[in-house]
């Protein structure tokens, strides 16, 4: 079966549900500095951008296609910064599910600059998706007792970001191959998220921390490539398809994110900081399905 826009952004889903507990445990677990993870992620970007031009070339100078594939990738590390701030001290299990929430905003944005069309079923899935998200963004101490985490708010606001920024990188795609969108928007990226800490004891700590910390080798690894991988196929799906389709189903991440938390049992504890009382795990799998059925009926237009 040909490799369609539909299994690239479901692939992507299930290659950053890794990245973001790879996230989780270098953050949380091995105490990485934001900093110093910012300004890894910066480096690694810098780097991609650097090789694709190498292999492949410079691409034809069209500003307008390069400005917004350039503005996709700074958006996106500024959406990316307001998460991890959150993550160091929230569940990958909660945080996750709020950050899937972007398809929303991407189909709104689609259907103002895209021009794309949303009808009735996809404000049911809109609904669906949005009470998922409160759900498993509530603190349940209690069943009675339901607190909102403010907290979350700050990443409900980098969904929004995210869902324009895959819209801005749509339009880049127009006039640039895969690659070199992947290339231009990693510059974006670099210079919002890696050039702020580019600083000698900054670069000097993330080396330190690294060469010292023979656990977090595959980790960073992990890291280096997956990105790779999951934003080939993110623009590779946004180039084939609709945004307003391609989107949703990146929204598919929470089905793997708890399956993943599932499967390994007490050490998403241990290593994750991820709770596993049986009323939390309901929780996740309730808000989990609300959140995918409001998925589904978007990518069924």
């Amino acid at each position: 079966m040909e490799f369609s826009w539909f299994y690239a952004a479901i692939l992507s889903s299930l290659i950053y549900t890794i990245i973001t507990l790879g996230d989780k445990w270098l953050i949380s677990w091995l105490k990485l500095p934001l900093p110093n993870f910012f300004l890894f992620v910066g480096i690694v970007q810098f780097i991609t951008s650097i090789l694709i031009f190498i292999i492949f070339g410079i691409p034809e100078l069209v500003f307008y296609n390069i400005f917004f594939s350039y503005l996709g990738g700074f958006m996106w590390g500024i959406a990316l910064m307001l998460m991890f701030k959150v993550l160091r001290n929230e569940e990958a299990g909660r945080v996750t599910p709020i950050w899937q929430t972007s398809p929303i905003f991407a189909a709104i944005a689609g259907m103002i600059f895209l021009n794309e069309n949303i009808d009735k079923n996809l404000w049911v899935a809109i609904f669906l998706v949005v009470c998922g998200a409160f759900l498993i963004s509530s603190n349940t101490s209690y069943i009675r007792k339901i607190s909102f985490n403010k907290k979350l708010l700050i990443v409900l606001l980098g969904a929004v970001i995210i869902g324009f920024a895959q819209v801005s990188l749509k339009v880049g795609s127009e006039n640039l191959s895969v690659t070199h969108n992947l290339a231009v928007r990693a510059l974006g990226l670099t210079t919002s998220i890696g050039l702020p800490f580019a600083k000698f004891d900054k670069i000097k700590e993330l080396l330190t921390f690294i060469f010292s910390n023979k656990k977090a080798m595959p980790i960073f690894l992990i890291e280096g490539i997956f990105p790779l991988l999951g934003n080939l196929c993110v623009l590779y799906a946004l180039a084939n398809g609709p945004v307003s389709l391609v989107s949703p189903l990146l929204g598919t991440r929470p089905i793997f994110l708890i399956g993943i938390i599932l499967i390994l049992g007490p050490l998403s504890k241990k290593y994750l900081n991820e709770k596993l009382e049986r009323s939390q795990v309901s929780i996740k799998i309730i808000s989990t399905m609300l959140v995918v059925s409001g998925v589904v009926i978007i990518s069924s237009q």
